[in-house]
């Protein structure tokens, strides 16, 4: 595998995160083409391993990472989106 730049890699795997929260390697490998220990180097830059628990063995974002928006947040935009169509 080649590796891709930083940046590239990057957009990729915070694309991914807005899909879903939680990633175990082999699926970020599948997603962004890029080398274990390449995605392992910027996913400890970016993100946090989970050791325990039930999100065990997977990876997500460091909190300053993270730009879920809460469901009524989500609710809140959705509605403004359809009331601008409306008028």
């Amino acid at each position: 595998m080649v590796r891709a730049e930083r940046q590239v890699v990057l957009d990729m795997l915070f694309s991914a995160f807005e899909r879903h929260q939680y990633y175990n390697i082999k699926d970020l490998v599948d997603i962004t083409k890029q080398p274990v220990t390449y995605l392992k180097e910027i996913m400890r830059k970016i993100g946090v391993y989970n050791t325990k628990g039930a999100h065990k063995s997977t990876w997500e974002l460091k909190p300053e990472y993270r730009h879920y928006q809460s469901a009524k947040e989500e609710e809140a935009q959705t509605t403004k989106s359809q009331e601008t169509l409306q008028t």
